[in-house]
């Protein structure tokens, strides 16, 4: 439902002018919303949508979803909007990006992920879910938790290893 066309990208420019104001004016930014063309960026390739992503707004978030801003795009140091939500701690911003398909295992340029970013952020119930989110999208954490399961299936627990490096040493539970 993204507006395309030579006016919804002036409208696009015209909605990157506003967020970027200090004091936006909130009617024009809906109004924008629906008229622009939500996927282009800046000169610092940031796009409307992550700075209304920062402010935790969840109304304008809601309604830039709608008219097709999208969650996963990278953005400046390869941080998407969930990036943004996660590190700025906004709960009910997180849940929309939740609910939107926010990629919680995108890494950003420097390999944090907006799960690595939540920590400490966000406490109870919504890192449950922001766990559970990451460890569905993350292929790697999925083949570690299938693996912890079939060592607990089959009786076994592992040791780590002190001292010296050398490899893990599987041993029937007590």
């Amino acid at each position: 439902m993204t507006a395309t066309g030579p006016q919804a990208v002036a409208h696009g420019k015209e909605l990157l002018t506003e967020v970027q104001k200090a004091m936006p004016d909130m009617d024009t930014v809906k109004w924008l919303i629906e008229r622009a063309d939500l996927t282009l960026t800046d000169n610092q390739n940031r796009t409307a949508f992550m700075t209304i992503a920062g402010w935790g707004n969840d109304e304008i978030l809601q309604k830039a979803l709608i008219h097709g801003a999208q969650v996963n795009q990278p953005g400046p140091r390869g941080n998407t909007a969930v990036h943004i939500v996660a590190a700025s701690g906004g709960k009910s911003a997180l849940e929309t990006m939740m609910q939107h398909g926010g990629d919680f295992a995108q890494k950003n340029d420097a390999g944090k992920t907006p799960y690595d970013l939540a920590q400490g952020r966000f406490t109870g119930d919504v890192l449950i879910k922001i766990r559970e989110k990451f460890e569905v999208q993350d292929p790697t954490t999925s083949r570690l938790n299938a693996f912890r399961e079939y060592i607990s299936e089959q009786g076994l627990r592992t040791e780590k290893p002190t001292g010296a490096p050398r490899r893990a040493v599987f041993k029937p539970k007590q």
